[in-house]
């Protein structure tokens, strides 16, 4: 039933549903969670629930610090990158605490929008020291942050990342094209260069549904082969 209908049309209660499949309203309400849960639907509580159409599925590991450009590319899609935009701005305390800066400190925030397959995917704001993004020549960026920046000189390392679900901003909505207040998953993610300097802050907002992320878990014992 899914599948016959448009990207945002709202489909039936669940009470509907179960009489129009002939199934009980806890089957409706299980098939739905999955299908949620898969990305298909999302509910807004005291609207309804709507279909989300979309054929674009992509999947990277967090062990591996990729730009959201080259998971795109690994995943088997064309990445576009769209609405670039680089100002100089004054860093908010907790990203200049972040960033290692003083209070009031200036700094780089460069945002803009990846695309999958022409689909808004993720909306990325990075904010950068402004000794280094001056270095950098900000100004000239217009694609992806790891290559530009190593392409200059300034190599990452690694990152320290977290991920989370978050309610779309005015602007995160705006660019993703989804209603304000939609879930989307925040990749939040701080990067240093191998002498431990902090040199990005970055928020990456995923359009639900369309990147899944993984990491290997490894069992350790207390070295008596017990398992901890």
């Amino acid at each position: 039933m899914v599948d016959q209908r448009e990207s945002g049309e709202r489909l039936p209660s669940e009470e509907q549903l179960a009489m129009l499949c002939g199934v009980s309203r806890p089957t409706v309400r299980t098939v739905l969670a999955a299908l949620e849960q898969e990305g298909f639907l999302i509910r807004r509580h005291g609207i309804g629930t709507f279909v989300v159409k979309s054929t674009t599925k992509m999947k990277a590991s967090l062990q591996s610090l990729y730009s959201v450009a080259d998971i795109v590319r690994m995943n088997g899609y064309e990445p576009t990158i769209a609405n670039v935009h680089v100002a100089k701005v004054l860093l908010p305390v907790h990203i200049s605490n972040a960033l290692e800066q003083d209070p009031g400190a200036v700094g780089y925030r460069v945002s803009r929008v990846i695309f999958a397959e022409r689909e808004p995917a993720v909306f990325v704001v990075d904010y950068l020291p402004q000794a280094l993004g001056e270095q950098a020549n900000m100004d000239e960026f217009n694609s992806q942050m790891i290559p530009f920046l190593h392409q200059r000189g300034i190599s990452l390392a690694y990152a320290a990342a977290e991920l989370s679900l978050e309610r779309a901003s005015e602007e995160t909505a705006h660019f993703l094209d989804i209603p304000l207040g939609d879930p989307v998953l925040l990749l939040h993610q701080v990067a240093y260069t191998a002498d431990n300097t902090p040199v990005i802050y970055s928020d990456g907002y995923h359009r639900e549904g369309l990147v899944s992320y993984s990491i290997m878990r490894i069992v350790k014992s207390d070295g008596g082969g017990q398992m901890q």
